[in-house]
């Protein structure tokens, strides 16, 4: 992500008076001041060296670098580390002959809005490049019509939740969940390359847009 969004405690940014931001510009902010999260844009930092109690310095990062909380860390490093997990079971459940319902769907039931981006990210990197397939061609490929419609419908939710989240979403977002889960309430023959093309567009408004 590109911004680190911080709460509680730290709150909105203000800008150096009198010119732009310049490497090493301090910007100080009462911590009790107002009462909207603060959002820092890629290349800002909380200079921990320099925090007191009652005043927050930031610092322009010398090397683009985002420091985040601990908190911050840690749900990091779990979803990178849930990513993964899916990821590796989705491809152990589709890959060879027949697919492993069981696995497959156990996998699909643990992607949220919270790792959506990852899953789909890791996978296109990864097994979909052996497979030469995007996360949503193999998963069309290897849902059956209830997976298909379940499970789709959860992950253009997730999607396009993702995307809100993020502060991306627009209208034309909504028009292509809307577009996907029109084409997967087919029952028989759903056109699954306008699926996964619908599927393939909403996606690239994570990091697109």
């Amino acid at each position: 992500m590109g911004n680190l969004a911080v709460t509680n405690t730290i709150y909105a940014s203000q800008a150096k008076t009198g010119g732009a931001k310049q490497a090493g510009d301090k910007h100080s902010i009462p911590v009790d001041t107002v009462s909207e999260p603060i959002i820092f844009s890629e290349g800002w930092a909380i200079d921990k060296t320099v925090i007191k109690t009652d005043t927050i310095y930031l610092e322009r990062a010398k090397s683009d670098t985002v420091y985040f909380s601990k908190e911050e860390q840690q749900r990091i490093e779990r979803v990178k580390k849930e990513s993964h997990e899916i990821v590796s079971d989705m491809y152990k459940a589709i890959d060879g002959l027949g697919t492993d319902n069981k696995l497959f769907e156990e996998a699909l039931q643990k992607i949220d809005l919270e790792n959506i981006y990852e899953v789909v990210n890791l996978w296109n990197e990864t097994a979909g490049r052996e497979y030469n397939e995007s996360f949503i061609e193999s998963f069309l490929g290897d849902a059956n019509t209830e997976q298909r419609q379940v499970y789709g419908e959860k992950l253009i939710r997730s999607l396009r939740d993702r995307i809100n989240i993020e502060g991306k979403l627009t209208s034309d977002c909504d028009k292509l969940a809307e577009k996907f889960n029109k084409l997967n309430s087919a029952k028989l023959f759903p056109d699954k390359g306008a699926m996964a093309d619908t599927f393939n567009e909403l996606f690239t408004y994570l990091y697109c847009v």
